[in-house]
C-alpha cells in the first residue's frame, strides 16, 4: 500500500499557501469597499457659522416632567446639558419629536428660585447604550423650551454661571 508521507517542508509550503490565499482575499476586499463609490445623495451641507444660540452648560440638573395629559410622569432624571433655550436630557424612554412635555428643573443652590417650571417641544431623541446593571433602554432628548415660569430662562442661566465656570462652547 502506498502511504503519503508529506515532509516538515511540504507541511510548511501549504501552509504558506494557505496564508497567501486568505490574504488575497481579505485584500481583495478591502480594496472592494475603498474603491466603490458611495451611492447616497448629499442634499444639503451646513457650511455657515455655528447655529446654536445659547451657550451649553453641562451640568446636571434634576428634572420631573410628564406629558400634558398627565400620563407618563418621571421624577429624579438628570440634565446631560442646559441652555436659556433648551436642554439635554436622558431619558428611559423615547419621546417622539414634535411631543410636549411639562417639565420641572430644580436648579442648584443657592439660586432663587429653587426651580423652574415649564413646557417644552421634543426636537430630538437618540439613543445610548445602558449603563445600569438592569439593561434598561436609555434616550437622550433635546428638548426646546417654549414657555418658562418667571424668571425663567434667567433664572437658569444665573445659577448655571454660578455653578459653573467653564460653560461649554455653543459648538
Amino acid at each position: 500500500m502506498g502511504s503519503v508521507i508529506i515532509s516538515g517542508m511540504g507541511l510548511a509550503l501549504i501552509f504558506l499557501l494557505f496564508c497567501s490565499v486568505i490574504l488575497l482575499l481579505v485584500w481583495q476586499e478591502w480594496h472592494r469597499k475603498t474603491s466603490t463609490p458611495s451611492t447616497g445623495v448629499v442634499r444639503n451641507v451646513w457650511q455657515g457659522s455655528e447655529r446654536r444660540v445659547a451657550t451649553r452648560y453641562a451640568v446636571p440638573l434634576l428634572v420631573s416632567y410628564r406629558l400634558p395629559n398627565g400620563h407618563a410622569k418621571r421624577h429624579g432624571l438628570k440634565t446631560q446639558n442646559v441652555s436659556a433655550t433648551g436642554m439635554c436630557l436622558l431619558m428611559l424612554e423615547k419621546l417622539r419629536p414634535g411631543t410636549t412635555v411639562e417639565f420641572i428643573i430644580a436648579l442648584p443652590e443657592p439660586a432663587r428660585p429653587g426651580e423652574v417650571r415649564g413646557q417644552g417641544t421634543i426636537v430630538w431623541t437618540r439613543r445610548v447604550p445602558s449603563r445600569s446593571l438592569l439593561r434598561a433602554q436609555c434616550f437622550l432628548a433635546g428638548i426646546k423650551f417654549v414657555e418658562l415660569s418667571p424668571p425663567g430662562s434667567q433664572a437658569i442661566v444665573a445659577s448655571l454661571e454660578q455653578a459653573t465656570t467653564r460653560p461649554q462652547p455653543a459648538s
